[in-house]
């Protein structure tokens, strides 16, 4: 009989905690969302997708990360956009600077306007997590997309476009949509959109084309456990497994 008192009790506290959360000033929002890239080849489009789960934190000041609106905290499941282009070549999509951040952005949501109250911003989140939309992705929010010369190795990996550095910053890639240096002639990005979807999370489909990809948890594709300038390759310097695929 104790024992269910104190599970009973336990329950209670919790729904008493969720409840006072967002008089807290703790708010939170989830949603899926899904990266479709299509690419013109010599042969016809081809096109590949992928579907990530976000998860959004907002708390007030005090809980420590600053943003306009309190703190707030980004996290991301899933995988990285696949597309055989080619027989044994693929077009690579990557997660990294993908987050919720894309999102709220791309739709028009982004940091708390001057004139909105925080609900008035709450509000506008809350109508966002259940729309479920799409929209076009101008280029300058483009993930970064790359592919392997040789797919057994990682050292080989290459980035669409020229790619440039700013300190250890992620690389950014001036020319994103054409995929001529990679695939050769008559290879382009056509487009990519970015839909809020109820789709399954997307799993399983990273792992057979880069069985290595494990081994790169806790060291970068040149080996190296830090990001550094002085890399020989910055770019193979800049990836590990979580661009690709991250969580549980």
């Amino acid at each position: 009989m104790m024992r269910y008192a104190i599970v009973a009790a336990v329950l209670l506290g919790t729904l008493a905690c969720l409840a006072g959360c967002e008089k807290s000033g703790f708010h939170d929002w989830k949603w899926h969302q899904k990266l479709t890239v299509v690419v013109d080849t010599p042969n016809g489009p081809k096109t590949g997708s992928s579907v990530v789960a976000v998860t959004l934190k907002i708390g007030p000041k005090w809980a420590g990360l600053g943003d306009s609106a309190g703190s707030a905290k980004r996290t991301l499941k899933g995988e990285a956009v696949v597309i055989e282009v080619q027989p044994g070549k693929y077009l690579f999509a990557l997660l990294k600077g993908y987050n919720a951040s894309t999102a709220i952005e791309t739709f028009g949501i982004g940091k708390k306007p001057g004139g909105l109250t925080h609900d008035e911003y709450y509000d506008r989140l809350d109508a966002f997590e259940r729309s479920r939309q799409t929209i076009t992705l101008p280029t300058d929010k483009y993930p970064l997309l790359v592919s392997f010369r040789d797919l057994s190795n990682p050292m080989s990996v290459v980035a669409a476009g020229p790619v440039s550095f700013k300190g250890l910053d992620f690389p950014t890639v001036a020319a994103p949509r054409d995929l001529s240096g990679m695939f050769g002639s008559g290879y382009s990005v056509k487009s990519i959109t970015l839909s809020i979807v109820d789709d399954e999370i997307t799993r399983g489909v990273i792992g057979p084309i880069l069985p290595w990809l494990d081994e790169y948890r806790d060291k970068l594709f040149d080996g190296n456990t830090i990001h550094t300038i002085k890399a020989t390759d910055r770019l193979a310097n800049s990836l590990g497994a979580g661009s690709f695929r991250t969580g549980s």
